[in-house]
């Protein structure tokens, strides 16, 4: 857990600690005699004692939150069973601890606490100690009808089964809304860092452009004048293999701006698949013969300039995972825009695959890659609210697939 999240949960446990004290100052000043106080200071003494353990080793990280909210769960089933059981108005604090595990723990374990809380508080049926008259209980009903105890019971089993609809409900809803809300933080995340990543690009172009196009221009020169002094040929060679390396830097540049900026602010058009396999083709070039098209008929709505980029460039990196043909296939389903490359190269080990997608991360020799293709393509189907996802094992190749949904809308 992180240190906020270890603060409050610390902090809610002192104010139970507090406010199982308090109750129990209550039931003392009413001159209750008939409660087990010893075992019930028991209880509040160990949830103290193992809230104090938790202040002392919360550094252990989110781990904790599970077990932790799970003795909660167990000490308060034991409390509510030495007074009232399920008539005691206070097994609603059942739901609290659900709701928290929801919050702040994983999904397992919120599933054991949920399951803990069932239990516990199903058990609380099979065995409880009532609670004095003093403090409205009614003994052992020995003053109610045989009718009157039925319904009674008829209340408490419907009272456990509103409980359990009440625990499933909070720990579906909150466990998804949790699930939301990181999947949207990442998103921003990424956001944020492909803003940064483009200003940087553009920056980077823009700074650059100017001293290359100098070199460039006196790179030429120095050319037309080495070709027309022949006792100098061997610094032409060297004239010449500047001013290829200035073009080349030169058009580095011009595909750095490019996908940096691909998907900024443009709309969507209308493409049939085919349309959108032919940019593809185009962005690729030469090596596109190396590319099995397998496209459905349909039409979709995309922005036209980024979706091509996007997958092109996936497409690119596929073809120099191996000399092997590559299978790029399109297809429409119900709405839903579905890319699919797949390779035959030597895959991607568990390692690099979770660094697949981080900005200028690559396997690729120096200059033969500037690790942004598929941050981008990330970027661009993330944008239409999208996923893209990877299956790799070392040996066997790699398959990307993009699903865009709404696509045809």
């Amino acid at each position: 857990m992180n240190g906020e999240t270890h603060r409050w949960i610390v902090a809610l446990r002192w104010a139970a600690v507090a406010g199982q004290l308090a109750l129990l100052g209550v039931a003392f000043a009413r001159g209750t005699a008939d409660l087990p106080w010893g075992a019930l200071l028991g209880v509040v003494g160990a949830a103290a004692a193992s809230n104090a353990v938790l202040a002392i080793v919360w550094r252990s990280g989110e781990r904790l939150v599970g077990p932790v909210l799970l003795l909660d769960t167990l000490l308060l089933s034991v409390m509510l069973a030495l007074s009232g059981g399920p008539s005691n108005p206070f097994g609603v604090l059942f739901l609290v601890y659900v709701t928290l595990a929801a919050v702040a723990a994983s999904a397992r374990w919120t599933w054991v606490v949920v399951a803990a809380a069932l239990a516990g508080y199903g058990a609380l049926f099979v065995w409880h100690l009532p609670l004095p008259p003093e403090l409205g209980g009614h003994g052992a009903h020995g003053h109610a009808s045989h009718t009157q105890r039925d319904a009674f019971d008829v209340h408490l089993q419907g009272m456990w089964l509103a409980f359990a609809i009440a625990a499933t409900a909070i720990a579906v809803f909150v466990t998804r809304v949790r699930r939301a809300l990181e999947v949207e933080r990442e998103r921003a995340a990424r956001a944020a860092k492909l803003a940064a990543t483009t200003t940087l690009a553009a920056g980077a172009a823009h700074e650059l452009a100017t001293p290359l196009a100098t070199i460039k221009i006196a790179a030429r020169e120095l050319v037309r004048e080495l070709e027309a002094r022949p006792e100098l040929a061997a610094l032409l060679d060297d004239a010449q293999l500047v001013h290829r390396e200035v073009e080349r830097s030169r058009a580095v540049l011009d595909r750095l701006s490019l996908e940096a900026g691909a998907m900024t602010g443009e709309l969507r058009e209308r493409r049939t698949l085919d349309a959108l396999g032919e940019s593809i083709t185009n962005a690729i070039g030469a090596r596109a013969t190396r590319v099995r098209m397998h496209v459905d008929a349909g039409e979709v709505s995309v922005p036209p300039r980024a979706m091509t980029h996007a997958l092109a460039s996936l497409v690119r990196n596929a073809l120099d995972a191996s000399e092997a043909p590559v299978d790029l296939a399109l297809a429409v389903r119900d709405g839903t825009l579905t890319a699919r490359v797949e390779d035959r190269g030597s895959g991607i080990s568990d390692e690099t695959l979770a660094r697949v997608g981080e900005p200028f991360f690559t396997t690729k020799p120096p200059g033969a890659g500037m690790g942004l293709g598929v941050f981008l393509a990330r970027a661009v189907v993330e944008q239409l609210d999208g996923t893209l996802r990877f299956e790799s094992q070392v040996g066997r190749g790699t398959v990307v697939e993009a699903t865009i949904p709404r696509a045809s809308a």
